[in-house]
């Protein structure tokens, strides 16, 4: 059995002010600018605008915030902060075992 995660992009104050502060530091501009960071956001991006692009062309209505803007910026942050169940999950979706 699963439980969904909130990503903090979800979370009200005070819970998000304070996770936002952990990863900040990753996403300053030097640190946005660097080439790793420049390929991995083209790569995300790219990704997405793929995915965005196939369900519109099967008639899909599709939300631009879930589908795209959510999906790129949860998945910087988790290749950023050294996510090591990233690649093991389909990323976005948070599922963690519950006792």
């Amino acid at each position: 059995m699963c439980a969904f995660v909130v990503s903090f992009v979800d979370m009200d104050a005070p819970a998000h002010t304070q996770q936002r502060g952990l990863v900040e530091p990753s996403f300053d501009l030097a640190a946005v600018r660097t080439p790793a960071m420049r390929s991995l956001i083209q790569t995300e991006i790219d990704a997405a605008l793929k995915n965005f692009k196939q369900k519109g062309d099967k008639g899909a209505v599709v939300d631009f915030n879930t589908e795209f803007a959510q999906p790129v910026v949860t998945n910087i942050m988790s290749e950023t902060n050294n996510d090591s169940n990233s690649r093991r999950r389909p990323r976005h979706r948070a599922c963690l075992p519950t006792a």
